[in-house]
């Protein structure tokens, strides 16, 4: 019995094809395990559809959500600068939502979601 394998990488896969596999996951993760691994595959996570409508916390179940660890995070602001212009909207939670607003201009934000957080302190924020 003579059994071959054939042993594809994800690199021989054609971008649609990345693209596709990707727009299934979580699009922060694909934008942060994408970043610096490659020209290429940078270029897929940069793509407007990872990095058009950014959510920064992890979605729970029944509507909780939790922050994300402090690593990722900092992930996020290093890649940030590469992609502030291409946000459209954000969804941030109260622990790191002014480090992240503050790190960068987001020249096409038009949405901005905040989960978790006391009404005066976004207030305080956004008017002070």
């Amino acid at each position: 019995m003579n059994i071959s394998y054939s042993c594809t990488r994800l690199d021989d896969l054609p971008d649609e094809i990345l693209m596709i596999i990707f727009q299934e996951l979580n699009q922060l993760d694909v934008l942060l395990s994408l970043a610096d691994v490659s020209k290429r595959l940078d270029k897929i996570g940069h793509d407007r559809n990872f990095t058009s409508h950014l959510t920064v916390f992890e979605c729970l179940s029944k509507g909780n959500i939790r922050s994300l660890p402090g690593r990722i995070v900092d992930r996020f602001l290093e890649v940030l600068p590469s992609i502030h212009d291409q946000i459209k909207w954000l969804n941030l939670e109260a622990t790191y939502m002014e480090r992240i607003l503050l790190a960068t201009d987001y020249p096409s934000l038009y949405g901005l979601g905040l989960y978790g957080i006391d009404i005066k302190k976004a207030i305080s924020f956004f008017t002070g």
